[in-house]
Parts: C-alpha cells; sequence; structure tokens
C-alpha cells in the first residue's frame, strides 16, 4: 500500500461515527415513517453527532443527499407534522440563542412501540409520561439538550435493561451528589445494582445500610487485633 493510500485510509478510519438505535432501523415504519424520512433523520443525526450542528439549513442537508431542496423541506414539515420531530428556538444563554431539532418526540414514539410489542413479557417498562419525566430531569441536571446518544442510552436503560424510572433517577441523584455527572458512571451505578440483583430503592438502601454495618463492624474488629505501638513510631525513624 502506498504512502498516500495509507494516509487516506487512516483519514477515512478517524471519521466520527454515529450510534444509531436499532429500535429505530426496527420500527420506523411502525410510527409512520418512510424511508426518505428515515434518511433525514438520519443526516440531522450525522449533522448534531459529527458536525455538533443542532439546526443544519436545507443547502446543507441538500450537499449529503440526493433529494432537492424543496423535497427535504416537505419532508422535515411532515416529521414535524408527525410529531416526530420537534424545533426550539431559544434564546436562553445556555442554549446560545440557537435554534435546535428536537428528537425526543421520536424517541418516545419507539419506546412506546417497544412497550406494546413487549406488554405481555415485562412488567416494568417506562411510560411514555415517565420516560418524559427521566427526559426532563437529565436535562435539567446537565443544563441542555440530551444528545441522540444519550436518548438512546436511556431508552436502552429501560428497555433492555428493564430499569423503573425511580431507579435511573437515583442513580442520577447519586451521580450529582458525588459530583461525577456523566452518562458513563450513571452506567457503572446501574450495572452494579443490576449484577447484585438491586431493583428497587428499598432493595439498595437495604444492601447500602447492611454493607456499611458490614464494614464498620470490620473496622473495629482490625482495631481490637491492632498492638499498642509507641505513639512516636510512625513520626521518628529508628
Amino acid at each position: 500500500m502506498s504512502e498516500n493510500s495509507s494516509l487516506c485510509l487512516r483519514d477515512l478510519l478517524n471519521e466520527k461515527p454515529i450510534v444509531i438505535s436499532q429500535l429505530l432501523l426496527k420500527h420506523y415504519a411502525d410510527i409512520d415513517m418512510d424511508e426518505v424520512e428515515l434518511v433525514v433523520i438520519l443526516q440531522l443525526l450525522r449533522f448534531r453527532e459529527c458536525l455538533g450542528q443542532t439546526y443544519p439549513t436545507i443547502d446543507e442537508l441538500q450537499k449529503s443527499m440526493t433529494l432537492g431542496s424543496d423535497q427535504i423541506r416537505a419532508t422535515i414539515a411532515r416529521l414535524i407534522e408527525k410529531g416526530l420531530i420537534s424545533v426550539v428556538h431559544s434564546s436562553a444563554e445556555k442554549y446560545h440563542g440557537k435554534s435546535s431539532y428536537v428528537l425526543e418526540p421520536l424517541w418516545d414514539k419507539l419506546l412506546n412501540v417497544w412497550q406494546s410489542s413487549k406488554e405481555n413479557t415485562s412488567n416494568n417498562i417506562l411510560s411514555s409520561e415517565s420516560l418524559k419525566k427521566v427526559y426532563s430531569t437529565f436535562e435539567k441536571e446537565f443544563g441542555r439538550y440530551l444528545s441522540p446518544i444519550e436518548s438512546s442510552k436511556i431508552v436502552q436503560w429501560c428497555s433492555s435493561d428493564g430499569f423503573s424510572s425511580d431507579i435511573i433517577l437515583e442513580a442520577l441523584e447519586r451521580a450529582v451528589l458525588q459530583g461525577a455527572l456523566s452518562f458513563k458512571y450513571i452506567d457503572s451505578i446501574l450495572k452494579t445494582w443490576d449484577s447484585l440483583q438491586l431493583r428497587t430503592i428499598e432493595e439498595i438502601n437495604n444492601y447500602e445500610k447492611h454493607f456499611k454495618e458490614k464494614r464498620k463492624a470490620k473496622n473495629i474488629n482490625l482495631k481490637q487485633k491492632q498492638k499498642p505501638h509507641d505513639k512516636f513510631s510512625e513520626i521518628y525513624v529508628t
């Protein structure tokens, strides 16, 4: 392989990927979305995740598609009309006065479809209202809109992993109190509780209480076993 080819391959591998929830690819037709609308959604995800643009222009979208500007504009209008996306025009300082395409309505509809398909096999699925509560609480604590990856992660927690809204929000609260507000840390908390088969807040509190009591008893035993020593032995080296 030539040096130029190697450089081109390296540049290609460095291109930032986007994460697409399989719920979208599996159920887009179930929420009255056609293939053209799906591609427009994927482009909105690409602009948000790879380019940091939450409100790409029609001309910018057209450069990456075979659709004409009128078709793209009409497609976005249909998505809004169907309640799959929305547009927020914010003058708030934390949003830098920018407009944004908001995809949370899409995730809500996908979750509703998933809930319907699993209704008879799961008793611990978030309702649409509960999901909205989780979204709004996360956005309040993070001080910004959630990214599509973050939104998909929440859907995963309540769908594939089966966590309740109370448990997810409890993990969020722990992360805030620890000063470690990140999805990675929240996910580690949930995975720990899951590995210990702790599925309610009461079970979590009881486990932590027992753990603290056990650790306290262990520390007392260690102190009792320690031999008395010269109080200056750790200060002066003989």
